[in-house]
């Protein structure tokens, strides 16, 4: 799951998907929740870097939820933040 993260840092967003798609598959049917909790908020991050508004606030839905159902708070709170900063960018400079 790092090296997706760093794809998306790097801006390799297809490398990006790829890597955090295939944990998520694999992390779901090994019933890793808290994994694909982190998988998800990673495609969303992509989602948001291509400026996929509609696509990165769902899947930070999903991935709020998710850590939700684990009891993780820390997770919550940064994925709300980061679902805010989208919401706060939208139509905004980054967008033109």
């Amino acid at each position: 799951m790092n090296l997706a993260n760093v794809h998306v840092y790097l801006g390799l967003y297809e490398r990006a998907r790829a890597e955090a798609e295939q944990v998520l598959k694999e992390s779901e049917a090994a019933g890793l929740r808290a994994i694909a909790a982190q998988a998800t908020t990673v495609l969303a991050e992509r989602a948001a870097r291509e400026c996929n508004i509609d696509v990165a606030l769902a899947g930070y839905d999903d991935g709020v939820a998710r850590y939700r159902a684990l009891g993780q708070k820390r997770e919550v709170t940064e994925t709300l933040l980061d679902s805010a900063e989208v919401l706060l960018d939208r139509d905004g400079p980054v967008d033109a």
